[in-house]
């Protein structure tokens, strides 16, 4: 059997999908064509070489891909339960409902966090490993229903600080509402302020994707950045 169709299958189904996702339905059609290319070599129906064409229409689906993401700006990168990363898409829905569809399922299955960043100015998903995302972010924990927002930016001094975002300033005592992550092996202390639904976040992230900011009625709680509560 080509090598070719053997090398396709493992990129169309590994880590790679889930970090360049675009639009996966061009590498779908791709699959699709390449399955039928697979029956028929080992049917005997086509030789061997009929897998480097699968191949070669894999390349292109991929570079259209590539040159979609590099059209439709900004370019945001998202993460779940920081495992994986992959690009903000504006189909089929809208950015703004791909955003609140993303919010409201946290809390489901092997979703419980979320971490939006825009990525430099020339940049796309392609260019970047886990170790060179952006460091300034907008993330989001818990689950639809109560969920904790956090903002990582650059401070006019020229330090990052990490801020839990809420809708008062005035608070008495220490925070105490709990709200736990990654199937419970995390956990953010927080004032009842602090908590949002999936509807209260999805606001504030649609503010940072337009602006890159939080909308100014809302109030900071400073952070430690080396002790997480």
């Amino acid at each position: 059997m080509s090598a070719a169709i053997e090398f396709v299958y493992p990129f169309l189904r590994g880590d790679l999908m889930a970090r360049f996702s675009v639009d996966p339905e061009p590498l779908r059609d791709a699959a699709e064509n390449i399955e039928a290319i697979r029956a028929e070599v080992a049917s005997g129906r086509s030789d061997e070489g009929a897998g480097d064409t699968g191949h070669a229409e894999l390349t292109s689906a991929v570079a259209g891909l590539r040159a979609s993401a590099m059209r439709n700006k900004p370019r945001f990168v998202y993460e779940i339960n920081g495992s994986s990363f992959a690009n903000l898409v504006n189909g089929p829905r809208s950015y703004e409902d791909n955003l609140r569809r993303m919010l409201s399922l946290l809390g489901t299955a092997d979703r419980s966090t979320f971490t939006l960043s825009k990525l430099p100015d020339g940049q796309d998903v392609w260019d970047v490993t886990r170790d060179t995302l952006p460091s300034v972010f907008l993330q989001a924990a818990g689950t639809a229903d109560a969920m904790t927002v956090e903002w990582r930016r650059l401070d006019q001094d020229g330090v990052e600080r990490i801020y839990t975002v809420g809708r008062s300033a005035q608070h008495r005592g220490a925070p105490a509402v709990v709200v736990k992550f990654l199937q419970g092996t995390a956990q953010a202390v927080v004032y009842p302020d602090e908590l949002f639904s999936a509807k209260g976040a999805s606001e504030i992230f649609v503010h940072y994707f337009h602006t890159l900011a939080v909308p100014d009625r809302y109030t900071l709680r400073e952070l430690s950045l080396t002790t997480r509560t």
